[in-house]
């Protein structure tokens, strides 16, 4: 029979160069070259190709896939074919998030002689399925054991790779812990490095000093390997300003925005010289190691394993400057110095020269749009600054000044962006009659306009009013409608059954409101006949303000990750900073923007001038466009039972439009997705 075997279209033996494809990490391809041959064959045969073809679905990540091909095989009674079918049975519980499910099903393996093809196979399922049960370090030890079983140096490779994946997927806290109480170094250097990692998001200063340094603690370690395959840092190219001041409101009418913003600042230092351990920066914030309180931000002191953190004020002056400073252990990179500004004490030009006396190679700051405009008439900055606002479209930036903003404009082009990726072309949009609701506007329709989308029509409404009806029957044609009843009945000269019916152009609805006018306003577009039309809207909807948010049910929103779905290396801040500053709690974007604004400061540092890596923070994706803007890329929710549900990064790639659909008793799911099939 193999003498008679036949090429195909993909070239040479068929079923040769899929498992040779599947070797070499092109699961797709050879999952292809599978379901050709099965289609070709019968009974049996036909089943043991599909599952082979499964199997390399689910190494690529396509559980549907491997779903719809597993579906119609029945359970084998025996042999091979049993092993195949419960290696990819386990494998489509892992992908949809049942570990215990898929433990249960190899069990039996595990006990039982196989050939080392599948013995390697069901040891990374079971490792997989640990890392799924947050247990990384009996995954790690099985992947390690399986490398026995392995036979060239490309599957030793592509397994290491796997397990660093797995790693990667872990918690943060647990794998510190992990290394913590591990005794082999191969192991330990591998929870080191893999806590690193997932810490700080492979990224910033914390992530570059911190390789840098497990390297020369683990020189002849494997997981140099996967480092190797990495764009790092140059170690001669790591670079921090010594001394970093920070401009900010911290009296007067904004001083509650302004210790919003220092909280977030101080607390990401706090967390890189912790690298990234919230349980270290919960003692530091204690004030755990002096007994000083630190409740206030100002006054946090404390030892971090060994690292002395210290606030105090530096002087009784009318700057009212403070001066907060990490010592690490000697041989460690020494984190800056970081020193703090009232810009309502003499203001914002005053202290940037305050700040420049004292030794500052970095200023962030100022916050509100009136100081940064007036520290950027100054035509030369001796010390590049950050800016935490935009300056005006009419106001030229000078050298060595970066801008960086939770501007709105940003939410509304990534709704436009957002609606665009659903497969929409044509939008109608609310916006409130004020400079802010037309500065939003403005950004929506050029973003969505350069998509390829078309705004056919909005309305202005004034946020005060409770009843929106006149711009939503204007916006939606509803007016039309009724007056072509009206002169209907007049023609007919008697009574007629009517339901008015709204503009059919329209794909969705560009709602710009905060909460109060947005919740009103998404209940009377569903009196207005528009309920079915998605509506995609700003952070603004979202205020935190502790009422239920069910008239919003469905309406998709951007907001930062702080907010919405935090990254691991920071999903244990929010909760850290309501506890210490519950008065702030509904100001956690600016304690997101401030813990940014520290990270941004070794990047532009480093780049000098010239382009930025982008970096993935609080407040969303992070990139600088030539101007020296630092522009964000949102995360997305939709409100489901009065709260926001995380959205995926990006639409779902096989799935259309989201919609608010119905079941079978006619009530809303307004957590459901429109296949576009």
């Amino acid at each position: 029979m193999g003498a008679c075997a036949t090429t195909d279209r993909f070239g040479g033996q068929p079923e040769t160069r899929a498992e040779n494809m599947a070797e070499s990490g092109r699961h797709a391809d050879a999952a292809a070259i599978y379901i050709d041959l099965a289609s070709r064959a019968s009974g049996a045969e036909r089943d043991r190709l599909t599952m082979l073809a499964a199997e390399q679905w689910l190494d690529a990540g396509d559980g549907r896939r491997a779903i719809s091909a597993m579906r119609p095989i029945p359970r084998p009674p025996d042999g091979e074919m049993l092993w195949l079918w419960s290696s990819n049975s386990a494998a489509i519980e892992l992908w949809q998030g049942r570990p215990d499910n898929a433990l249960r099903v190899l069990e039996p393996l595990s006990r039982q002689p196989l050939p080392l093809e599948y013995r390697s196979r069901v040891e990374a399922l079971r490792a997989d399925a640990w890392f799924q049960k947050d247990e990384p370090l009996r995954a790690l030890t099985l992947y390690l054991q399986r490398e026995n079983w392995l036979d060239s140096r490309q599957q030793t490779e592509l397994s290491r790779q796997r397990l660093w994946a797995g790693l990667n997927a872990s918690n943060p806290r647990t794998l510190r812990s992990a290394a913590e109480t591990a005794t082999d170094p191969l192991i330990q250097g591998w929870l080191s490095l893999a806590a690193l990692a997932t810490a700080t998001g492979q990224q910033g200063m914390a992530w570059s000093s911190g390789v840098t340094r497990w390297q020369e603690a683990h020189r002849d370690h494997p997981a140099n390997a996967v480092l190797a395959g990495m764009e790092l840092v140059d170690r001669d190219a790591l670079d921090h300003p010594r001394q970093i001041a920070l401009l900010l409101p911290l009296s007067g009418q904004n001083a509650a925005a302004g210790q919003a913003v220092q909280n977030g600042f101080i607390g990401s230092y706090f967390s890189s010289v912790a690298n990234f351990d919230a349980s270290i920066l919960d003692s530091t914030l204690r004030g755990e190691g002096d007994g000083r309180p630190s409740a206030t931000g100002n006054s946090a002191g404390g030892t971090m394993r060994g690292r002395t953190i210290d606030s105090r004020q530096l002087d009784a002056g009318p700057m009212g400057v403070h001066e907060i400073a990490s010592e690490r252990p000697a041989g460690e990179d020494r984190p800056p110095l970081i020193r703090v500004y009232d810009v309502n004490a003499g203001g914002a030009q005053r202290a940037y020269e305050r700040a420049v006396e004292d030794g500052a190679e970095f200023v962030v700051g100022p916050l509100l749009r009136p100081d940064v405009t007036a520290l950027a008439s100054q035509t030369t900055l001796p010390v590049p600054v950050l800016s935490l606002n935009y300056l005006p479209d009419d106001v030229l930036a000078p050298p060595g000044f970066y801008q960086f903003a939770l501007a709105p404009e940003d939410e509304a082009a990534s709704a436009a962006e957002r609606a665009a990726a659903h497969g929409y072309s044509r939008a109608v949009a609310l916006i409130p009659d004020n400079d802010w609701g037309r500065r939003v506007l403005s950004s929506f329709a050029t973003e969505f306009e350069r998509s390829g989308g078309t705004l056919l029509d909005y309305r202005s409404y004034q946020p005060a009013t409770q009843d929106f009806s006149v711009e939503i029957e204007s916006l939606m044609a509803l007016t039309q409608s009724v007056q072509r009843y009206q002169r209907l009945r007049a023609n007919m000269g008697g009574p007629l059954q009517f339901d008015p019916r709204r503009r059919q152009d329209a794909e969705f609805v560009f709602l710009a409101a905060d909460a109060a006018a947005g919740r009103l306003i998404k209940a009377q577009l569903k009196f207005h006949y528009a309920g079915d039309l998605p509506v995609y809207s700003t952070s603004f909807i979202y205020a935190m303000d502790g009422r239920s948010d069910s008239d919003l049910n469905g309406l998709m929103f951007a907001d930062t990750p702080w907010i919405i779905s935090p990254h691991p290396w920071i999903e244990e801040l929010p909760a850290l900073y309501n506890k210490y500053w519950p008065s702030e709690r509904r100001l956690g974007r600016l304690h997101a923007m401030g813990y940014d604004a520290y990270q941004l400061v070794a990047e532009l540092f480093s780049a000098r001038g010239g382009s930025m890596p982008e970096l993935t923070g609080a407040t969303g994706r992070l990139y600088l466009d030539g101007d020296g803007r630092v522009h964000r890329r949102l995360a997305w929710a939709r409100f489901v039972g009065g709260r926001p549900v995380p959205l995926p990064e990006q639409p779902r790639e096989s799935y259309g439009s989201p919609r608010e659909a119905e079941d079978g008793a006619g009530n809303r799911l307004d957590d459901a997705w429109t296949p576009n099939r």
